[in-house]
């Protein structure tokens, strides 16, 4: 019987291979990824079809073999700035995609020096980040990052810090209640008890609606929506596979407050939420994530991950810890290609952009998210 992907294999030395290929054109390439268990939805080929399609994202992903067998991944995508200049990163528009290793695997190190002193990875699999740093000079890339970093570098600096929570999912909606903070609780006994309903939903009229929350959202958030087209491709190539879902509460049949949840295997991630200010006295916010953590677990997840939030938004960060999420620290790393220095990144949350586009209007935020998204990755 063939070896699963990523299998650990034992015995000889192995003799490693590496190719650079676009998952879309690999068979059985999203199947395969079953069989290892940190496989997310932004490991899939249906995930980097989003970001060739909606963006024009080149996608490189580096495959490790032995003997024919795929042992390794880093997920790569090459962008390019409004100069041209081009970048690698592990992945646009993704919280976290990291590297898929063989279980077991023994450490082994690969250094980049930089004029500050050598920064060294310690990963099961450092032939991935040197074939990295080989195929960012080959393509002329300025510099590579990783999401997550492999480890933070040695003094604990990294390029950028957030935080990731994640909550297990039970089969049982009290035992999922009882995970949550009293607060939550109370808060959802609220939501529950409202005039709002609530709906779920795989076709276009949900993204549809979605969408429009998302716009007014991102206004007051002080950012412009992702292209309307970036959703169309989700509802294309993850919603019609049944690897996603949106959640909507109405009130008297108008949406008031919308997420986008994705799924893959027994993992569930919400990547999207948003929501009508005027009606949050409903705590329709509430009523969205309970329903999407409930319909996950029904449809076999046993995990969610709320994604990335950043440090200083402790609103976010309460919310998401209300639901029994266990926390902890994403660190982001990257890297000068030719050089091997660290480079330093603005979570980009707040400044003088986030003031300039809660003047705009909805149609000028979304054409400034039309042009901009593809350079901002």
């Amino acid at each position: 019987m063939a070896l699963s992907p990523f299998a650990q294999t034992t015995g000889e030395p192995r003799v490693l291979d590496f190719s650079v290929v676009d998952p879309a054109k690999v068979p059985d390439w999203d199947h395969r990824l079953l069989a290892h268990p940190e496989a997310t939805i932004f490991h899939t080929a249906a995930w980097a079809e989003v970001l060739k399609q909606a963006y024009g994202f080149s996608a490189q992903y580096i495959v490790q073999e032995s003997r024919g067998d795929r042992i390794g991944l880093l997920a790569l995508m090459e962008t390019r700035g409004m100069l041209g200049q081009r970048r690698g990163i592990n992945l646009p528009f993704t919280d976290s995609c990291p590297m898929l290793l063989p279980s077991g695997e023994s450490a082994e190190e690969v250094s980049w020096g930089g004029r500050d002193g050598p920064e060294t990875f310690t990963t099961a699999s450092a032939g991935l980040v040197a074939q990295a740093r080989r195929l960012g000079q080959a393509r002329r890339w300025r510099s590579i990052e990783f999401r997550p970093a492999s480890r933070p570098a040695a003094d604990g600096t990294a390029s950028v810090r957030f935080l990731s929570h994640e909550v297990s999912l039970t089969s049982s909606d009290t035992a999922q209640r009882d995970l949550c903070l009293p607060a939550t609780r109370r808060t959802l006994r609220q939501a529950q008890s409202s005039p709002l309903t609530v709906t779920v939903g795989l076709d276009r009229s949900f993204i549809d609606a979605y969408y429009q929350l998302h716009c007014d959202t991102r206004k007051r958030q002080g950012a412009p929506p992702q292209p309307y087209g970036f959703f169309l491709e989700l509802e294309r190539q993850l919603l019609a596979r049944n690897l996603g879902f949106v959640v909507l509460a109405t009130q008297a049949g108008r949406p008031v407050a919308g997420a986008v949840f994705l799924k893959f295997g027994r993992r569930a991630v919400y990547k999207f939420g948003a929501s009508d200010a005027s009606s949050l006295a409903f705590r329709p916010n509430q009523l969205v994530m309970w329903t999407g953590l409930r319909h996950a677990a029904e449809i076999g997840c046993t995990s969610l991950d709320f994604g990335r939030t950043s440090t200083d938004n402790l609103g976010l960060r309460q919310f998401k810890m209300g639901w029994g999420a266990v926390e902890s620290h994403l660190a982001y790393q990257c890297y000068d290609i030719q050089t091997g220095q660290r480079l330093f990144l603005d979570d980009r949350t707040q400044g003088w952009q986030s003031r300039l586009f809660r003047r705009m209007p909805v149609c000028a935020g979304r054409l400034a998210g039309t042009l901009l998204y593809r350079f901002a990755a």
